[in-house]
């Protein structure tokens, strides 16, 4: 046997075990419990049939949780889709100064960084009958629990989604042509829908699907303003962790979940297909002005930064007085009563050290599969593989993950274990990951693995010391992803953390029944103050890897 990765045994020893690694984690944590949904549904304790289906339609509440979801889902994305879109243009082609378009973009992407259950909070401290923003209209704007709270959580939610796709988008749009429009006699409104519109109809759809998909299955935002309109994900967590739980029926509710939310996958990657193809621009220059244009990119972004202030500025107000909105005397006391509660510690431990554990195992575990499909010489049934349980690990929302995980693990040494919190992120984050990893690794020098091999160097040797330092800046990038989804998931760990493995998120919504909603303030700075500080470190850490 030789020595290398000479296409030998020996040289296919370092992939195969990327390929086998990767198969058996995917097998155990994605492939198991998910398959353990579905034969719940339909294989209950009076053996297989159709009992739990009979028993999740009766009386329609099902049908109406689906359908309040998909309204309160379509809404949000019809709104945040656009608007993401204006506020990219804004950012990407306006004449705003950098530290205005850095502003807009810092204060879109704030949400990114807190829990979606705080924002249903944050709602209700902005436009409920006492919140700051009734306070100065005398009056409240609209009702905050059902549908007009959920729509507009969902579009602080989505928004910062919608904005990055479309960003990311308008990068490859050649402003030029634009330009070349206008000289051609074309009206500024007929180039802009040509040159700029019509080329960004693709990604606004992608943007509007992914928001539906993220909406449609987060559980966050109906915890906190949800109230009577029930949704599908609120109706699974009443079935699932209420006096009398259910699991038959809470497989089947997991499914009907499952199912919108494979459909928007396979639709999000047939518009990624679909979608017009640009070359990145030969020169980034910034546009000439344009009064009007700059006008109104001005107003979009203090519009949006104006609301993302208004929801989270109670965040910042709450915590520091007596009791909100009938003491407003400044103080600590709250932030010091959290500090010095050591069971709300223990969960900020907690939520730290699952995240760090998310983010090295989900980036190792991104990386190895991006390595098989990019940077080997397996067979294409390995590489199809790794890809698929890679991508399709964004199907399954992060409820229906956790509930598998439930049916799987309880009452086995993993069970309610912060290694199993862990392992359920991982796979709950994997797709984005892979991808980012993926497009990397496609950029590197396709001919290092073959020098190396020329030169007697095994295939793993090489992936140590040539590719992996060209990929630092991905792989910090990865990390830097999983940590910060880690720190504010709610939906992916309520069914899986225990009563001394609780995380910050999951602590939140317990706090809500007993409504210390200082606590949970406190608890939602800490997380933002984190999210801050790794995000800083990362950004440094980037900049010093950069050649």
């Amino acid at each position: 046997m030789r020595r290398g990765g000479d296409g030998s045994a020996g040289g296919l020893r370092g992939p195969y075990a990327a390929f086998w690694s990767v198969a058996a984690l995917a097998a155990l944590f994605l492939a198991l419990p998910v398959g353990a949904v579905a034969v719940r549904a339909f294989v209950g304790e009076g053996g297989a049939g159709l009992g739990a289906f009979a028993e999740a339609f009766r009386g329609g509440a099902l049908p109406r949780a689906l359908l309040n979801s998909a309204l309160a889902a379509g809404l949000a994305a019809a709104i945040a889709a656009p608007a993401g879109f204006a506020l990219a243009w804004a950012v990407r082609c306006s004449g705003l100064p950098r530290w205005a378009r850095a502003a807009i973009s810092g204060l879109t992407l704030l949400p990114m960084l807190l829990p979606t259950i705080t924002y249903g909070f944050a709602i209700v401290y902005a436009f409920g009958r006492q919140g700051v923003v009734t306070s100065l209209l005398e009056a409240q704007p609209f009702p905050i629990y059902g549908l007009g709270g959920l729509t507009l959580g969902y579009v602080i939610y989505t928004l910062p989604t919608a904005f990055l796709l479309t960003r990311n988008a308008l990068d490859y749009v050649d402003r030029r042509f634009g330009t070349v429009a206008r000289l051609m006699g074309d009206t500024p409104w007929r180039a802009f829908v040509q040159a700029t519109l019509r080329p960004m109809a693709g990604p606004i759809a992608a943007a509007f699907v992914q928001s539906f998909f993220l909406a449609f299955t987060d559980f966050g935002v109906p915890a906190s303003v949800g109230g009577s309109f029930k949704t599908v994900a609120g109706l699974l967590y009443d079935r699932m962790l209420g006096s009398l739980p259910d699991f038959g029926v809470g497989s089947v509710i997991a499914l009907a979940m499952l199912l919108p939310s494979v459909a928007a996958f396979f639709l999000l990657r047939w518009l990624g297909r679909a979608q017009t193809r640009y070359e990145r621009p030969a020169d980034d220059l910034p546009p000439p002005r344009n009064l009007p244009r700059d006008a109104l990119a001005a107003l979009l972004g203090l519009c949006s930064c104006l609301l993302t202030a208004t929801v989270f500025c109670t965040v910042l107000i709450v915590p520091f007085v007596e009791a909100w909105p009938y003491a407003t005397a400044p103080t600590l006391a709250h932030v010091r009563a959290v500090l010095g509660d050591p069971g709300l510690m223990a969960v900020c431990r907690n939520s730290l050290v699952a995240a760090l554990g998310t983010a090295a195992l989900c980036t190792l575990t991104a990386y190895a599969a991006a390595l098989v499909t990019v940077r080997s010489e397996l067979p294409a049934w390995c590489k199809d593989a790794v890809s698929a349980a890679a991508t399709l690990s964004g199907c399954v929302p992060g409820m229906v993950l956790g509930l598998a995980f439930m049916l799987v693990f309880s009452g086995t040494p993993l069970g309610h274990s912060l290694l199993l919190i862990v392992c359920c992120n991982t796979f709950h984050f994997l797709n984005a990951p892979y991808l980012m990893m993926k497009g990397a690794l496609e950029k590197l020098n396709a001919r290092w693995e073959t020098t190396g091999r020329l030169m007697g160097d095994a295939w793993a040797g090489t992936v140590l010391r040539v590719v992996t330092p060209n990929a630092r800046r991905a792989l910090l990038a990865v990390f830097g992803y999983c940590f910060v989804n880690a720190m504010v998931t709610v939906s992916a760990v309520i069914f899986v953390a225990g009563a001394r493995t609780a995380v910050a998120t999951s602590k939140i919504k317990e706090l809500q029944f007993f409504g210390r909603f200082d606590d949970i303030f406190v608890l939602s700075l800490l997380i933002l103050l984190v999210n801050l500080a790794a995000t800083a470190l990362l950004r440094l850490a980037d900049r010093k890897a950069q050649p």
